[in-house]
């Protein structure tokens, strides 16, 4: 129960004191979920099937695969980070991005 309220009340002050939380939640899904579901899968898939690429035509389908993968990866994790980036900029000139605990 310590530790519940412990870290719920870290996750409150942390929420309040980040003006622009949601985006920061925003910029942390851009830079982490591409290449923690697409682009390290994809470079372990083709770690182990590189080798293997000349025994068939499979296995050198699923070797373009892979390479296909971590570069649409890659292009997610720039493109998402680029307008989450964006986003917050524009947010900070349009003013409404609050201060810290102004509860706006």
């Amino acid at each position: 129960l310590g530790s519940t309220i412990g870290i719920s009340s870290l996750a409150f002050i942390c929420a309040g004191a980040v003006p622009f939380f949601s985006y920061l939640i925003g910029l942390n899904g851009a830079l982490c979920l591409a290449p923690t579901c697409l682009v390290i899968p994809a470079w372990m898939g083709l770690y182990m099937d590189w080798e293997l690429r000349r025994t068939s035509w499979k296995k050198r389908g699923i070797c373009y695969l892979h390479i296909f993968t971590v570069i649409i990866g890659l292009f997610m994790t720039v493109g998402g980070t680029t307008t989450t980036i964006q986003s917050i900029i524009d947010a900070y000139k349009a003013g409404s991005v609050g201060t810290p605990f102004s509860c706006q």
